[in-house]
């Protein structure tokens, strides 16, 4: 009885495969005829398609060349001006804030993972790739060994170690060199090398004129725009992923600094000194 059987099933394999071959013969000619000769996919790969449950989509946004775009942060939240639900970016803390008492703050990048199942519609999940930390020791105004602001790499896949280099303009404006230790990161010692190279530099064409920043050749890849009391860096020329990341995260830097050294942040502290001072003679009967 068993040998009948199988070749039952035999005969049944060999009629079924001469079923699909005819009827897949019948698809191209209708194929030809109907859509030019542009055939649909035959039926038999189609059948070993639907068995592979998931296929995964690179999102648009993470080409190695990302194009030219306007970038709003709004409390901890960087996105495009265009999109503003869509973030990019996000720190760990307002460097915008009064006060930040913060020395410290996560830098991460927000990726989409573009999901989509073969009878479903696409879905999206979101996944933050920490890049850098943001640092402002304390007191490092009587500090030699560290720059004041700086950014340590978190991820092989930066630049490296950036620091904030800080000088006046013979007019009296606040300028900035963006610096760069290639290859370095936060567990390395020292943080950044003797000679580091020039990422960017962030100066004022005029009094009350937007901040431009150049590269290395003196050519603007992004100036700020500050207006209507929001902080926009617009991204004036394409470049690549890791390039991107280091602007993005140097412009945090940049709010910091400017924030923290505000007249406002500047009377805070003040402010805070005097507490102190009043509390610690109150507790020792001064």
């Amino acid at each position: 009885m068993a040998p009948a059987i199988v070749a039952v099933k035999n005969i049944y394999r060999r009629y079924q495969c001469l079923f699909l071959k005819a009827l897949n013969r019948v698809d191209s000619i209708y194929s030809s005829q109907v859509y030019g000769g542009s055939a649909p996919m035959p039926i038999n790969e189609m059948a070993r398609s639907s068995s592979e449950e998931f296929l995964f989509h690179e999102a648009p946004h993470r080409r190695d060349v990302l194009e030219p775009t306007a970038l709003v942060l709004k409390d901890r939240y960087i996105a495009p001006e265009t999109d503003p639900t869509n973030s990019l970016y996000e720190i760990g803390r307002d460097v915008t804030a009064i006060p930040l008492k913060a020395t410290s703050v996560t830098f991460e990048r927000i990726e989409d993972h573009r999901l989509s199942e073969v009878s479903l519609p696409a879905s999206t999940e979101s996944q933050k790739k920490h890049l850098f930390y943001l640092a402002h020791p304390l007191g490092s105004q009587y500090r030699i060994d560290t720059p004041a602001y700086y950014l340590t790499s978190f991820s092989p896949n930066t630049l490296g170690n950036i620091s904030l280099e800080i000088s006046k303009s013979r007019l009296g404006k606040t300028e900035f060199k963006v610096l760069v230790s290639s290859g370095k990161t936060w567990s390395d010692t020292p943080l950044f090398v003797e000679n580091p190279e020039l990422l960017f530099s962030v100066r004022q064409k005029w009094a009350h004129a937007r901040h431009m920043w150049t590269d290395s050749s003196d050519e603007e890849v992004a100036y700020e725009d500050n207006k209507d009391n929001q902080h926009k860096l617009v991204v004036t020329t394409a470049m690549g992923r890791e390039r991107r990341d280091a602007l993005v995260a140097a412009w945090c830097l940049k709010l910091w600094h400017d924030t923290s050294e505000s007249s406002r942040a500047k009377r805070d502290r003040e402010l805070d000194t005097v507490s102190y001072v009043l509390l610690d003679m109150k507790t020792n009967n001064f």
